[in-house]
């Protein structure tokens, strides 16, 4: 068979291609083409030791947040599965009381001694128990005892409520303890149409970044924020009961 014409490798050993034109060697001769060698590995260098402090610091960073996350859920939970069970608890001690009809013991009515005719009658009693004292009413937080709520406190708390309630009656209180200055402010929720009281004196917590539910109620209010009885204070402590107060003055003070 005769070889095609083409650039084939020189038979006289130079290395380079040499064309046949099909019946002949020419005289006409290029380059060989270089085989093509991949490329170089890349070299790993190994990480230094700011980098791997740097990666440290961040997993241990990761790590307690994760871990404090499930620290307060489980916390929430236990705090949650306790009030269950007291509520349980009460529920059938009422019923147990309820079902178990007392009786009373038939024919044991004594009757007073006889009172002689020189005996004056005792005089009824004409006086009445005091009514529980109330604070005055009050138009503004300041005349109530507390401090004017912070703007961006309440307008944090207004953005998390997404059933069209409103805040009213705002009041606040500053606390510091322990160096760290905590605001406590309460609120009456009243529904859309801003007449009809829908939750009383509700309590949030500042701790100084961004806010937490502190009273029980809130957490209907806005279900979202961080439960912070037990983490941050307590609603019960002077400072919550002192802005409730003040929430319950303006309110009386319309």
């Amino acid at each position: 068979m005769t070889t095609p014409a083409g650039w084939h490798p020189d038979p006289e050993g130079t290395g380079q291609l040499r064309w046949w034109d099909g019946h002949q060697w020419t005289s006409a001769v290029q380059p060989a083409p270089q085989p093509q060698t991949p490329p170089p590995a890349p070299i790993k260098t190994p990480p230094t030791p700011e980098q791997k402090r740097r990666n440290y610091i961040i997993v241990g960073v990761v790590a307690a947040l994760i871990v404090g996350f499930i620290g307060v859920n489980a916390w929430q939970e236990s705090r949650d599965s306790s009030d269950d069970t007291r509520a349980a608890t009460t529920e059938q001690t009422t019923q147990t009381t309820t079902a178990a009809p007392t009786t009373t013991p038939r024919n044991t009515y004594t009757p007073p001694p006889a009172r002689s005719a020189s005996t004056p009658p005792r005089p009824a009693a004409t006086t009445s128990p005091p009514a529980p004292a109330q604070l005055p009413a009050a138009s503004s937080p300041q005349e109530a005892g507390c401090e004017d709520p912070d703007p961006t406190m309440v307008s944090t708390i207004e953005g998390a409520i997404t059933d069209g309630r409103v805040l009213r009656d705002i009041a606040q209180v500053t606390d510091t303890v322990d160096g760290q200055e905590y605001i406590y402010l309460a609120a009456n929720v009243f529904r859309a149409d801003g007449e009809t009281r829908s939750v009383s004196g509700v309590v949030w917590l500042s701790p100084g970044l961004g806010v937490v539910n502190l009273s029980g109620n809130s957490r209907d209010v806005t279900p979202e924020f961080l439960f912070g009885r037990g983490v941050f204070g307590n609603a019960g402590d002077d400072a919550g009961l002192k802005v409730q107060d003040c929430v319950a003055a303006l309110f009386r003070g319309r």
